[in-house]
């Protein structure tokens, strides 16, 4: 056995060059006292012995051996003092040491030392005596536990309940009673531990019961999934028994949280029971639990939560009734049925999104579907055929072949519309037998507009046959002619101008204009002479087309006296056209006023030539004093226009724009790509903002018909007037125009909920009315696209608020948090070549820091989020200008007489402070002078 001195000057050093040389020393020291022991770790805790991690190392390895050949209970407590100066792997190795050296009778400054301040200490306390804990530490950690000072409650839970089991309960329940809410929680789930309580179950059982009783929100909702987690659905039950009429909001909420581990009927009774109680947040809850119960059980439930008066519940219903069906918890097809039977017709609705979302696996749902074709209510049937092409795809074709010998013809119809939406080529022969045979002439019609769609000119001949066989589908087939292109179907269209019904004829003119028919020239020319004016116009178009002489005049002069001057300004390629009495008609060109013929017309002349063209109700509207738009078609020269008839001092006036009628496509607009998603919203408000004519409606009408073309959506526009003919794609689109097709904006409003659309548009938010239409439409589901007079997103949302009386503002700001999506405003600018206008564009998408600012009132603060968000598709109009500006596309001048912050406009292309130089002040050059001295002068 090595010396003391030898001992300590060779374990200092550490010196050992390999793991024998260490044995060696080991070995050569053996057994020490325990004062040399101490003098050893003392060595270990000076942090100089930290200076070489190797050689500390070292020493703890050999520490270690001398320990177990020396080991002695007077190390106890050297052992444990030594744990709170001790490095991380020191420490490690005293947890491993003290067992060696256990001494039952200092115990207590083991346990002690669980409530020490620092967390690494208290967890290699726990770990040390975790194997030696035993009837003398139990009882000085039960005293420690009740000390309501004692830190480390947790730990000693933790090492009694491992070592004890059941017998800890006493402690555990102590914990609870006197610990912080953690501590408690910590107790209540070791006592939920049905392997640490499997030999008293029901003492743990009572524990928790009691517990549920208590005050604390988390206690009482740990304690009751606890119990649920150690009961079956009887065991549970009994113990709620005195507690399941409770009104204590936090019990129940936590009843409710434990039930999602059963699924028997009284459990669905309680919850359903809950539900009607309320309130929204409780039922709310109450659907999360039934998403995890994933139980039928739960179904007469989700019926009243999909009818509930609140959005954000049924919402919630929906969701979880797409999920349990997707994930094959419930049958999804008597789930969708049981729906589609609803009485409401939101809940029939939400059967079919469910029903869209889940789709048809196993090839069941589709037929039993199709039987709701049947359904009174013409939303359902229209719904349940678009769910079925989406979600049985073609497939679909073989069950609507089938039906199509249904007595009933409107389920026939709807069977033509499921083939029309299928656009499948292999149903050309289905849809030529039904053109042929089917008795319902809608049914005929519907089938022959499918054929066309279909493109298949094989189906030419059979469409001739189905003009001989029926009169009435004369039309029709000649429509369908024109679409296919049918050029050698002329002779046969050739005979019909002759027919008796002037829509024949009409049609009959149409078809041979369209497919070019200029040998027919003399037939069509006999119709200019006829006794319909629509059959004369269009028979004068067509030969004017054809370029037959003396044509094109005869058309010029049938015009009236009106369209003939909006079809000069339209050759002239002017804008507008404005009326006043007393003056020359002019027009605006490149915007200028220029007359477009010489000589005045009188008020009396322009009276009648515009209410030639007004509705009685348009004419008593001008008599109230009030202002008329309508739109305007000159179909001969396929021209629309926007109108404006005024009353002014001389008499009345108008103003007539130009509407091109072609829809351009959101990438040739100029509009940042996150605009495209815009009609990708299920619901919600959507804004476009600028000046007149900075062509809000163009990107309006873009956005309508990206929407139309890509979804099966029902579209209803209300338009003051009516700018862009919308043609039916994917969508169903019905455009309403006040004053011609509704008689006011009011009761436009009010039907247009009824007609059930997904997407509104309502054109210009211009009052109280309109704004509180357009956000309650977006709060209640709908999809809702709008203009305002304004050129930034703050701006936007100020004048949405500001037009509520000031009682109303912050319910309104509420709803725009939730409801408003996106803003986009817009401007045309001048181009620097002068020759065009360039688009600049703000957006504003309605993040989560947005709709904080929106509640607050704090709206003031969005274009700061606006400038930081570029990466979310979100972009300044300020910072748009700047950039056409370096670019190149715009002039300076015209960009600041468009900005919005003119300060921060100039400072961004304020040139850099001059560098003094030693002879003389610079003088500061003339471009340095703000751009608003040199627009309007001054110093």
């Amino acid at each position: 056995m090595l010396k003391p001195k030898e001992l300590h000057t060779g374990f200092s050093a550490a010196t050992w060059g390999s793991e024998a040389e260490r044995a060696a020393f080991v070995e050569e020291a053996g057994a020490q006292p325990v004062a040399e022991i101490q003098k050893l770790l003392a060595t270990m805790l000076d942090p100089a012995a930290l200076m070489d991690m190797r050689r500390h190392e070292s020493r703890i390895v050999a520490f270690s051996a001398i320990v177990t050949q020396s080991a002695t209970p007077e190390l106890f407590s050297p052992f444990v003092r030594a744990l709170r100066p001790a490095d991380s792997r020191l420490r490690a190795a005293l947890v491993a040491l003290v067992p060696r050296v256990n001494n039952i009778q200092r115990h207590g400054e083991l346990c002690a030392l669980l409530g020490a301040p620092e967390p690494e200490v208290r967890r290699a306390a726990t770990e040390a005596l975790r194997p030696v804990v035993g009837p003398s530490a139990f009882e000085i950690l039960q005293q420690l536990v009740a000390d309501r000072g004692f830190g480390g409650r947790t730990e000693a839970m933790d090492v009694v309940a491992g070592k004890a089991a059941h017998h800890a309960i006493p402690l555990l329940t102590k914990a609870i009673e006197v610990g912080s809410p953690a501590e408690g929680e910590h107790a209540i789930g070791l006592l939920g531990d049905a392997t640490i309580m499997a030999k008293d179950l029901p003492g743990a059982r009572k524990v928790l019961a009691a517990t549920m009783d208590g005050p604390n929100p988390s206690i009482v909702a740990a304690a009751a999934l606890a119990l649920a987690g150690l009961s079956d659905e009887g065991e549970f039950l009994a113990a709620l028994e005195a507690r399941i009429d409770a009104t204590n909001p936090v019990l129940v909420k936590a009843i409710i949280g434990a039930l999602r581990r059963y699924s028997g009927e009284w459990v669905f009774e309680y919850l359903l029971r809950k539900f009607r109680e309320g309130p929204s947040a409780m039922r709310l809850h109450i659907l999360d639990v039934v998403e995890s119960i994933k139980h039928e059980g739960s179904l007469p439930l989700m019926l009243e939560a999909l009818a509930n008066r609140r959005l954000d519940v049924r919402m919630r219903a929906a969701d979880v009734l797409s999920r349990l069906g997707t994930s094959g918890a419930v049958d999804v097809a008597r789930v969708v049925i049981w729906l589609l039977r609803s009485h409401d017709v939101n809940v029939r609705r939400i059967a079919i999104e469910v029903a869209k979302n889940v789709g048809d696996r196993d090839g069941e749902l589709t037929p039993k579907l199709l039987r709701f074709l049947r359904d009174e209510d013409w939303w359902v049937r229209e719904r349940v055929m678009d769910t079925l092409v989406e979600m049985a795809g073609p497939t679909l074709a073989r069950h609507l072949a089938a039906i199509l010998q249904d007595p009933s013809d409107v389920v026939r119809r709807f069977a033509i519309g499921g083939f029309a939406r299928l656009r499948d080529p292999k149903a050309i022969g289905v849809l030529v037998r039904t053109a042929l045979d089917d008795p319902d002439w809608w049914v005929r019609e519907q089938a022959i507009s499918t054929i066309a769609d279909l493109g298949d000119k094989k189906a030419i001949p059979y469409l001739l046959e189905v003009m001989k066989r029926h009169e009435l589908e004369r039309v029709p087939v000649l429509h369908a002619l024109t679409k296919l292109g049918a050029t050698e179907a002329i002779p046969a269209v050739v005979d019909l101008l002759a027919d008796e019904d002037a829509d024949v004829r009409l049609a009959a003119v149409g078809c041979l204009a369209a497919l070019d028919a200029r040998a027919a020239g003399d037939q069509v020319r006999a119709l200019a002479t006829d006794d319909d004016p629509r059959v004369r116009r269009a028979a004068l178009e067509a030969l004017a087309r054809w370029q037959v002489q003396g044509a094109a005049l005869e058309v010029e002069s049938a015009l009236s006296a009106l369209d003939q001057l909006l079809v000069a300004m339209a050759k002239m390629g002017a804008d507008d056209l404005i009326l006043i009495p007393e003056r020359a008609p002019s027009v605006k060109h490149m915007n200028a006023v220029v007359p477009l013929i010489e000589g005045e017309l009188s008020a009396e002349q322009l009276k009648a030539m515009l209410f030639a063209h007004l509705t009685p109700l348009q004419v008593a509207t001008l008599a109230k004093l009030s202002d008329v738009d309508f739109s305007h078609e000159v179909k001969t020269h396929q021209l629309r226009f926007r109108a404006h008839i005024l009353t002014e001092r001389r008499g009345f006036g108008a103003v007539f724009r130009i509407v091109k009628n072609e829809i351009p496509a959101m990438d040739k607009l100029g509009l940042p790509s996150i605009a495209r998603t815009f009609g990708d919203f299920k619901n919600g408000l959507v804004l476009v903002g600028g000046p007149t004519g900075s062509g809000k409606s163009t990107t309006l009408a873009a956005v309508i018909d990206r929407i139309n073309r890509s979804s099966g959506r029902h579209i209803v526009t209300v338009e003051d007037p009516i700018e862009v003919v919308h043609a039916q794609h994917k969508s169903l689109i019905n455009q309403r125009e006040l004053g011609t097709h509704t008689g006011s904006l009011a009761h436009a409003m009010r039907s247009t909920l009824r007609q059930d659309p997904d997407v509104i548009l309502v054109g210009e938010l211009r009052d109280l009315a309109t704004i509180s239409f357009a956000v309650s439409a977006a709060e209640t589901g709908h999809l809702v696209f709008g203009t305002v007079h304004t050129l930034s997103a703050q701006a936007t949302v100020d004048r949405l608020v500001n037009a509520f009386p000031a009682g109303q503002q912050p319910q309104v700001r509420s709803q725009l948090a939730d409801t408003l999506r996106a803003v986009l405003c817009q401007q045309l600018v001048r181009t620097a070549d002068g020759r065009g206008r360039a688009l600049a564009v703000e957006v504003m998408v309605n993040t989560e820091a947005v709709a904080a600012l929106l509640r607050k009132g704090k709206t003031f603060q969005i274009p700061n989020i606006v400038q930081s968000s570029r990466d979310l598709g979100m972009q300044s109009m300020d910072a748009e200008l700047i950039r056409l500006v370096r670019e190149g596309l715009v002039t300076k001048d015209e960009g600041w007489l468009k900005a919005n912050d003119k300060k921060a406009f100039e400072t961004a292309f304020a040139p850099p402070p001059a560098q003094p130089q030693p002879s003389a002040a610079p003088q500061p050059p003339a471009s340095t002078q703000p751009l608003r001295s040199r627009l309007f002068g001054g110093s």
